[in-house]
């Protein structure tokens, strides 16, 4: 291709041309509004749920609230576009209120369809292609599935398209002839294209975050765009007005560089943070726990299934999404584009081309860093996509010019039309699936977020706090104020959802909403684990759809609830700190320990408090917390007397195979004894060395109990005193992970007693000392209460379960037995502390006859039922009679 076309269009076609794209922009935006009528029963909805977050940001505008989602709580910067909420805001107060406001977004997005082709045509037109195939591009572009969804989706997909093909219009009129010898009375048609430049850019940089990149592209493009030299000699006034030109050219592209500060800016000034929230849910830099390998690891795999995908055309998920092949034909015309001469410059040319591929490159990287990188059809791939059409239209045209002999260029030219109607008639080929997803989505979101939204607006007071996983529509229809558990419209929220259900659930209880709105028990995210505990309570409405999850970017689920959490139970099942501490263990504190020297382990705000930190080894398959809703592991029999409240405890902690470090104020200076009680879920049994301000304190073990929480002691002793104090856990659990839930210092509470001056028994050579027994029998709670005083010296080892045992005949099996840790479950002999503790045991009566029986006490391993033998007074089977008691 050796011709230089004209950047312009000939004066006969452009009204026509432009006729034809804003005809096929109104067939697009009726075929839409008409498919959303139909699957939203009447009413006009949009597929995504993401687009009522814009509308109700859109709503606070129109209502002088700018980035306060909520009416009465802090502003948020959920909206990761600047400017699309501004523009829907406009529609708002024309009156596009309610769901009407989607009629206000898809006339957008059908301006922006109709601006966009019509500069594909232009485009194609400047980079050489003949009429035909010129016109040809806007059936191509416009009615090409994935197109038509975007600008009719509602988001600010098709503006991000619109002004980026802009820019680069705008880009590729201002590079290609070196301007004339500068005078005050020239350049005013290049002056007009920098204009352009200048406004595309900066709408760019003020619709996405990622437009930034190529607007830096095209500043950079244009500062480094060799001028011709200045006149010498005389001619001084043209001198000075051509440097003036130069200045006021830069000056003029400083607004787009400064125009991507805006947002970030804005955000910092109003919300106190520079990254919007929107971002902070979503970037693969959040993720927990952060790795460099892992993020590096997701940014490549999603940036190379992105590029697979474009040279494919097909998406393992929707099917065909490109022409296959129109990337390799887009590769040829980016190609020309280095040869051709419409740019007389080989410098200009480089640099453009440079453009392209960085914004191709660079723009899909920045997508690349998104965990929703293939949300919503491609959301964030679309305004790279856009410009493979018009550079698959040159590579049609340069495949039809390859020859200078008659008879091949008319084969090639053939060739050239042919495969042009084959890519035109495959792209056309995917404009009905997509309007059929489009349709599907409505659906989705007509049956769940709206009728969800509708429901609470029905049924609940209007200052009800309503905690919801997608937040669009519940809080733009429902009315009411919102928390957002993802953390998009919510302060703060991102961090607890990135660090899973455990975190969430602490985000719940400190917040305590009066009701969720969101995903039930088996949906995946985490969220079915918070649904099994009381945080959700029972069902009050339920919403259930028939999805086909290949076509489902609505975010709908097969079951949505809506919940009324019990807080008052949820506080009497433990969450009151001084029972989450002190239950079940033996070491009974004195009560002066207080809730400033503790963590609560997946409370993000109090893990920041003490400096906390964790890590681990090998990478987590899935979320790094978890949330239960346990007992203690108590067993007084089958009775079940109601001497105690029910104390299953609701709790989030962590999972953890490194360590975890944290820093703990004590209320006072003077050194003292410490118990350091660490609540954790003994999935899998192991143990946790415990270190002190860099000194090593103890080894605990961890018995393996799922299913229940375990209080485990560590004395802390005075030498190791200091404050704050810095306290180092290093967990050693194979096949499995360390789970801590809460960590609080006591003291005043525990002392170290005397050994025994006679004891009945001894255990491991004197590390275990059985000092005293003692039986009482509650014939009203048909229950005998045995109490076993224990001594160590701090030496006992091992995970023994202790037995008691009555026997009417001591050669039969016993007739009644307990068998569990001692200390109430909580306290293998590992365990025991320093100094004495009483060991009480309820044994159940119900089915022991009237009579005399003979009790026994004894040990044995968890695992290998092996018995620990007393030192001596124990029979041949490990067991050491104690006594004996009369059942009446």
């Amino acid at each position: 291709m050796t011709n230089t076309p004209s950047p312009g269009v000939s004066r006969g076609r452009p009204l026509l041309v432009w006729g034809l794209c804003c005809t096929l922009a109104g067939a697009v935006f009726l075929a839409y509004v008409c498919a959303s009528l139909t699957a939203g029963r009447g009413e006009l909805v949009m597929p995504l749920d993401d687009v009522y977050i814009h509308f109700q940001y859109a709503k606070q505008i129109a209502a002088g609230q700018p980035y306060v989602y909520n009416p009465g709580l802090p502003p948020s910067s959920g909206a990761t576009s600047f400017l699309y909420p501004y523009l829907l805001a406009i529609g708002y107060l024309l009156g596009f209120q309610g769901l009407n406001l989607g009629l206000w977004a898809m006339g957008l997005g059908a301006l922006a369809l109709a601006g966009s082709v019509w500069l594909v045509y232009r485009l194609v037109k400047v980079w050489g292609a003949p009429e035909w195939l010129a016109v040809l591009a806007i059936p191509l572009f416009e009615l090409a599935g994935p197109v038509s969804w975007h600008f009719m989706s509602g988001m600010e997909t098709g503006l991000a398209v619109l002004f980026t093909l802009g820019t680069v219009y705008a880009l590729a009129v201002v590079l290609p002839h070196p301007p004339p010898a500068p005078s005050p009375n020239i350049g005013e048609g290049e002056s007009s294209h920098l204009r352009l430049l200048v406004v595309m850019a900066t709408l760019l940089a003020l619709t996405r975050p990622e437009g930034a990149i190529l607007t830096l592209l095209v500043v950079g493009a244009v500062a480094l765009t060799p001028r011709p030299p200045l006149p010498q000699g005389e001619g001084g006034q043209r001198r000075f007005f051509g440097r003036l030109r130069r200045r006021r050219e830069m000056l003029w592209m400083l607004i787009p560089v400064l125009a991507i500060g805006v947002q970030p800016v804005v955000n910092l000034l109003v919300t106190g943070s520079a990254v919007a929230s929107g971002n902070a849910a979503k970037s693969v830099f959040g993720i927990v726990s952060f790795s460099w390998n892992e993020v590096i690891r997701r940014i490549i795999e999603n940036f190379t299934r992105m590029w697979a995908e474009f040279f494919t055309g097909i998406s393992p998920r929707e099917g065909m999404y490109l022409v296959p092949g129109l990337v390799l034909l887009a590769a040829v015309g980016l190609i020309y584009l280095v040869r051709t001469r419409y740019i007389v410059s080989v410098q200009r040319r480089v640099l453009f081309v440079l453009v392209i591929l960085g914004w191709l490159i660079g723009g899909t990287l920045a997508a690349s860093t998104l965990d929703t990188a293939f949300w919503h059809f491609k959301r964030y791939q679309m305004p790279f996509m856009a410009l493979f059409f018009p550079l698959a239209i040159v590579g049609i045209t340069v495949i039809s010019r390859q020859s200078s002999v008659i008879s091949q260029k008319r084969v090639l030219q053939i060739i050239a039309r042919v495969l042009s109607l084959i890519v035109l008639a495959v792209s056309v080929g995917t404009w009905l699936p997509f309007l059929q997803h489009y349709a599907l989505n409505v659906g989705y979101v007509y049956q769940q977020p709206l009728q969800m939204a509708r429901w609470l607006q029905a049924n609940t007071p209007p200052e009800a706090v309503v905690a919801v996983h997608d937040t669009g529509l519940l809080r733009y229809m429902g009315g009411r104020t919102t928390i957002d558990m993802v953390g998009l419209t919510t302060p703060g929220a991102a961090d607890y959802w990135r660090n899973g259900p455990g975190a969430v659930a602490e985000f719940l209880m400190d917040k305590r909403p009066d009701y969720i709105a969101a995903y039930g028990p088996g949906h995946g995210f985490g969220l079915s684990m918070i649904a099994d505990t009381s945080i959700y309570g029972k069902p009050l409405a339920e919403f259930k759809v028939q999805l086909d999850n290949n076509y489902n970017v609505a975010l709908a689920a097969d079951y949505q609830g809506i919940y009324k959490p019990e807080w008052d139970k949820i506080i009497l099942r433990g969450f009151a700190l001084p029972r989450q501490t002190t239950f079940s263990s033996p070491y009974k504190p004195g009560g002066e320990g207080i809730s400033e020297p503790s963590v609560n382990v997946a409370d993000i705000a109090d893990e920041k408090r003490v400096n906390y930190r964790w890590s681990n080894k090998i990478d987590l398959p899935g979320f790094p917390t978890e949330v239960h809703e346990f007992e203690y592991p108590v067993d007084y029999g089958n009775s079940q007397p109601n001497a105690f409240l029910d104390f299953r405890v609701l709790d989030g902690g962590r999972l953890i195979n490194g360590e975890e470090t944290f820093d703990l104020d004590i209320p006072f200076k003077e050194p003292t004894p410490l118990l350091l009680i660490t609540r954790l879920h003994p999935l899998k049994g192991g143990t946790f060395d415990v270190y002190v301000n860099g000194n090593y304190v103890a080894t605990r073990l961890i018995p393996e109990i799922p299913g229940y929480w375990l209080n485990i002691p560590t004395r802390i002793p005075e030498m190791y005193f200091s404050n704050p104090l810095h306290i180092r856990i290093v967990p050693h659990v194979e096949n499995g992970f360390y789970m801590p839930y809460y960590h609080a210092l006591y003291w005043g509470g525990y002392r170290i007693s005397d050994v025994p001056k006679k004891p009945i028994a001894t255990y491991q050579n004197g590390a275990m000392v059985l000092g005293d027994v003692g039986f009482l029998h509650k014939l009203e709670q048909s229950q005998l209460w045995v109490t076993l005083d224990w001594y160590t010296d701090g030496s006992a080892s091992g995970d023994y379960i202790r037995f008691v045992h009555l026997y009417d005949d001591i050669t039969q099996p016993p007739i009644a037995q307990v068998d569990q840790h001692p200390g109430e479950g909580a306290l293998p002999p590992e365990n025991w502390l320093e100094g004495a503790f009483s060991d009480d045991i309820r044994v159940d009566l119900k089915n022991v006859p009237p009579g005399k029986y003979r009790v026994a006490v004894g040990f044995y391993d968890p695992v290998t039922f092996e018995r620990l033998a007393p030192d001596s007074g124990g029979d041949a089977n490990g067991r050491l009679f104690i006594g004996e008691v009369e059942i009446q």
